[in-house]
């Protein structure tokens, strides 16, 4: 378990923001954007880190580092409990040589609190902790017919609750009820002269540290790759329930068969809070989670080319939806907005809409737009009214300024024409006419992620914003 940091001079302290993040979510497979890290004197910097490794007093370093070769990147490495120690000594050298510190672990941001990174590293601490007591006694290495076979999923980390870390477990063969049991006694052992308590909530298995101000939920859920059950404990007695959706190992199996990038889709709305509404009440993160999946595997099947949720792998040329005014409060400043965003062609049905609400609207193209709350509200009536129109006929004239920007997108596109064919407007209506299910299918999703902004509980509905590309 290493913790992570990464010193350039930026080009854009955001741009470099958003290349690291893809650089992680491609497993470090290589930098896509080198030319966003402006050059500095590298062989200067080594020498520098190379004294600032052994500042310990034992004389062993306290960080490792490493150029990329080629780029004006240097990766530092070095243990969970040395993180802030360290994060102080990059900062020193950082600051000398016009340098800007990249958190690794922490969203890759460069600006990062001691108290957010002190509570960070105790709750990542605590649930390695956990994790390794789950690991050696669940997965004991001698009499392998005895022991309950468990699979474990880090489902994420909740920042909407600062220090909140996710966890399924999975019991893939024995006895359920054994599992519940064998987990509460692991977890209490482990919690013991760490001023932890153990307790159940919601369907899910607490520790939670009042003073350092973290807590881990464990989900348990069983028998089988297909479970049936989850349980927990009540009252010193073994409870179990009906799971009544999806178990998290069957919604695991089928996100491997999906692109990595929905994993990464399905875990940011975890992550940063989306309120979206799909079931009537969600007990514990495992339900958040497979609802989640449930989004990404509806917006594949109907062919929606919509990011929900926010991701790394974004283009320049995007369109962003998105409730709350977002001012860059901290890390996890966007904890509280939900987000979506579509390529510029792809977003034409909804500008569209927005247009046909709100008529001046192409007056401030390519600029952040507030959408009034009582605008939004008829775009919702809007949407119903045009809805069959739209499957009846999308080139309908009555739909108004809808149907003229329709013809000019990409649902009214059709790539596999040759490049010296003409397009006429029949072309153009008989393309559209062939992607009326997917602009419908948009609008369904709109109308749906409108509705769910605002019923949220606790947030106040002020309308949206729509931005760029």
């Amino acid at each position: 378990m290493r913790y992570q940091f990464f010193l350039c001079k930026p080009q854009s302290v955001g741009l470099v923001s958003e290349v690291l993040r893809k650089y992680e979510l491609s497993c470090g497979y290589r930098i896509k954007s080198p030319d966003v890290f402006l050059p500095f004197d590298v062989k200067h910097m080594t020498e520098l880190l190379q004294a600032a490794s052994r500042q310990n007093t034992d004389g062993e370093p306290i960080f490792k580092f490493q150029q990329f070769y080629g780029i004006s990147l240097i990766a530092v490495k070095t243990e969970y409990r040395k993180a802030q120690e360290v994060a102080d000594a990059l900062l020193r050298v950082a600051e000398a040589e016009e340098l800007t510190l990249y958190d690794g672990e922490m969203d890759f941001s460069p600006n990062i609190h001691k108290r957010e990174r002190a509570q960070f590293v105790k709750a990542r601490l605590a649930h390695r902790r956990h994790m390794t007591a789950i690991r050696k006694q669940l997965f004991p290495r001698r009499e392998p017919r005895q022991y309950v076979r468990t699979s474990l999923f880090k489902i994420g980390e909740c920042h909407h609750e600062i220090g909140t870390i996710d966890t399924a477990v999975m019991v893939l063969n024995g006895c359920l009820e054994k599992g519940v049991a064998d987990l509460f006694n692991i977890l209490c052992a482990a919690a013991k002269d760490h001023d932890e308590t153990v307790s159940c909530a919601n369907g899910c298995f607490v520790v939670a540290n009042e003073k350092e101000g973290y807590q881990l939920r464990f989900v348990l859920e069983g028998v089988g790759k297909i479970p049936q059950r989850m349980g927990w404990m009540e009252d010193g007695v073994v409870r179990t329930e009906l799971l009544r959706r999806m178990g998290v190992y069957q919604a695991l199996m089928r996100l491997q068969k999906m692109d990595r990038g929905e994993m990464e889709c399905v875990c940011s709305r975890l992550y940063f809070d989306e309120p979206f509404i799909t079931r009537n009440e969600w007990r514990n993160p495992a339900d958040r989670f497979v609802d989640s999946f449930k989004i990404s595997l509806w917006l594949v099947k109907k062919n929606l080319p919509v990011l929900y949720g926010r991701h790394p792998q974004r283009s320049q040329n995007e369109v962003m939806f998105y409730a709350g005014d977002e001012t860059d409060l901290g890390w996890d400043s966007w904890k509280m907005s939900s987000f979506f965003s579509m390529m510029e062609e792809n977003a034409a049905p909804l500008l569209a809409l927005v247009e046909d609400t709100v008529p001046y609207y192409f007056n401030y193209y390519h600029k952040k737009f507030h959408v009034r709350r009582e605008e939004a509200e008829r775009m919702l009536g809007r949407i119903k009214e045009v809805r069959l129109q739209l499957i009846m006929n999308p080139s309908d004239t009555a739909l108004g300024k809808i149907v003229v920007h329709l013809l000019n997108s990409s649902f009214a596109s059709e790539p596999s024409l040759d490049a010296d064919q003409i397009v006429t407007d029949d072309i153009r209506r008989e393309t559209l006419f062939k992607h009326r299910f997917e602009i419908v299918a948009l609008f369904d999703f709109f109308a749906w992620w409108l509705e769910g902004q605002r019923n949220a509980p606790g947030l106040y509905f002020d309308g949206f914003y729509v931005e760029g590309p």
